[in-house]
């Protein structure tokens, strides 16, 4: 039995069923297709049971966890990836939106999450720990620029909730969880962010991606601390950052099957930023999403080539592939969905007898 499990999970909003990716042995993963309970298509993260530690400080399995979310309705579905083949469906929640546009896991705790509306400005905090008639922390609308549009992406680590939509994103301080406050900012520095904008935090960077095509970073407090071009020039649809002695930042647009990775701050010498190409093949969208499950490991998608690619950037940043997953052939969507987890398969056999683990279904 591996000692480590490394799982990621694909949502497209053109589908209604999502991929499950086990890269255990990374040079054959394997892929199934999960119908969801939603008629059209969904959005999904993982629950990130590393969070800034290190990989032999793994959660048990019974935290490793999918959150599922319905595009065109506000059921959130939670799946239990013990068994990467056949994952089992755990439990759901009424978000009370008409449509979740983006879910994030707590990037510091497995049983909070924050779920973004497809068509509004409303955010919702759960603890899905309690039962599902108690789950629902708050709520709050961030009105603004988001009133027009929905959210596109979303990241949470702590207090601190990032969200982003068309030409803005939002900074959610949920200090007091019962009562957040939400503040909108549609400039990155001196310039004005433009299109479709995505995101990532991971706790201490905020890296933000517009339709200019460049990648600006902030602190956890929103400040501005750098704007950094890629050679996507169509803009960018998907980012990822963890931080380590630097920030390392990975970028990508979802018609491009290039994606750009660059430190920030540039190291000095400076080093340029690398180029991996995803997807070669023929189609108008090869690109797709990204997600880091802690460095060295980050996953990325690409929808007309039908794969999910883990990436070893152990010495960042590189080129070296450990493994590419095909069979992930969801509906092609502009707006693709990716998360990644791992768990030590031993820890969580060892919990469940002893009548241990993460959130169950009540």
């Amino acid at each position: 039995m591996p000692t480590t499990i490394f799982v990621a999970v694909a949502g497209s909003v053109a589908d209604s069923r999502f991929a499950v990716i086990d890269f255990s042995d990374s040079a054959k993963p394997t892929t199934v297709l999960v119908p969801s309970p939603f008629p059209t298509g969904c959005v999904v993260d993982c629950s990130n049971n590393l969070g800034n530690q290190a990989v032999g400080t793994l959660a048990d399995s019974t935290s490793a966890l999918a959150a599922v979310g319905d595009y065109t309705g506000g059921t959130l579905a939670i799946y239990n990836l013990l068994n990467p083949a056949a994952p089992a469906l755990q439990s759901s929640f009424d978000t009370g939106l008409s449509g979740i546009g983006a879910v994030a896991f707590d990037a510091q705790s497995g049983n909070r999450l924050v779920v973004g509306s497809a068509n509004g400005a409303n955010f919702v905090l759960m603890d899905i720990s309690k039962p599902p008639s108690s789950a629902i922390v708050s709520t709050c609308n961030a009105g603004g620029s988001f009133v027009s549009g929905g959210v596109y992406s979303i990241a949470l680590s702590g207090t601190t909730a990032f969200a982003s939509g068309q030409g803005a994103f939002v900074w959610i301080d949920f200090s007091n969880p019962t009562s957040p406050q939400p503040a909108a900012f549609e400039q990155a520095g001196p310039n004005n962010l433009k299109g479709l904008v995505a995101l990532d935090f991971d706790g201490g960077t905020l890296a933000v991606g517009d339709g200019s095509g460049n990648v600006y970073t902030f602190d956890r407090n929103a400040n501005f601390t750098g704007s950094y071009g890629t050679g996507l020039g169509n803009g960018i649809s998907s980012v990822a950052v963890e931080t380590g002695m630097s920030a390392e930042i990975a970028a990508g647009f979802v018609g491009d099957g290039t994606i750009w990775l660059f430190s920030v701050p540039p190291p000095s010498p400076p080093v340029s930023s690398t180029q991996v190409q995803i997807w070669s093949g023929q189609g108008p969208n090869p690109g797709g999403a990204l997600a880091f499950f802690g460095l060295p490991y980050l996953f990325a998608s690409s929808v007309t080539g039908s794969t999910v690619t883990l990436l070893d950037e152990f010495v960042w940043p590189s080129k070296t592939k450990l493994g590419v997953a095909s069979g992930v052939t969801l509906a092609q969507s502009e707006q693709p969905t990716l998360g990644a987890t791992a768990f030590n398969p031993l820890r969580g056999c060892l919990s469940m007898l002893l009548g241990r683990g993460g959130p169950r279904r009540r």
